[in-house]
């Protein structure tokens, strides 16, 4: 979860991190996943020569799932 960034702090802004957030929050997201009212959002894949088409699929999918491109080693 992109939440937990909020605790880690950001030394090159002199933010130090807040140890006992951090692991409240950790072991409320573990928790949370635990009791199952957290889940993983569904993922689509689309090669990288379909990119339009996942572009236009976004567009269209109205529960926000995540989408990702494929691109193969050259």
């Amino acid at each position: 979860m992109h939440c937990i960034g909020n605790f880690t702090g950001k030394p090159e802004l002199g933010i130090i991190q807040d140890q006992v957030a951090l692991q409240r929050a950790l072991r409320d997201i573990n928790q949370l996943t635990a009791d199952r009212v957290l889940v993983p959002l569904k993922t689509t894949v689309f090669p990288f020569s379909q990119f339009v088409e996942a572009h236009r699929y976004m567009d269209e999918c109205p529960c926000r799932e995540r989408v990702a491109l494929q691109v193969e080693a050259v």
